[in-house]
């Protein structure tokens, strides 16, 4: 569990079972063969960037895999929303417009044409 923790955190990932509140038996995936010990050993883990794309997370005890795990399902949205990118305005150095003659001298020029 220790380290199922620290490769969750170093690849920033979240489990998504951990996150659902199921029902008790809906939770462990796991069952001795004795019917007393259950535990939730089997995760999915997701970038933790996508988390919301999840909806549900439960395990089905009726999967037949050949194994003593219960299969764990994860349901996800297809289609994502498209991340906005805003983009800063340029800003202009007035300073340095003002010290250089060349730009004066044309910005001069150009207003004095657009008002004749």
């Amino acid at each position: 569990k220790k380290y199922m923790t620290l490769l969750v955190f170093t690849n920033d990932q979240i489990i998504t079972n951990t996150w659902f509140d199921n029902h008790p038996r809906k939770k462990y995936a796991w069952k001795s063969r004795v019917d007393k010990v259950r535990n939730m050993i089997d995760y999915i883990t997701i970038k933790r960037r996508f988390r919301n794309a999840v909806f549900k997370c439960i395990r089905y005890p009726g999967g037949d895999c050949g194994s003593d795990h219960n299969p764990v399902v994860c349901e996800i949205r297809r289609k994502l929303k498209k991340i906005k990118i805003e983009v800063a305005p340029k800003r202009l150095n007035f300073v340095s417009l003002s010290q250089n003659d060349d730009i004066m001298v044309k910005y001069n020029v150009e207003v004095r044409n657009r008002f004749q």
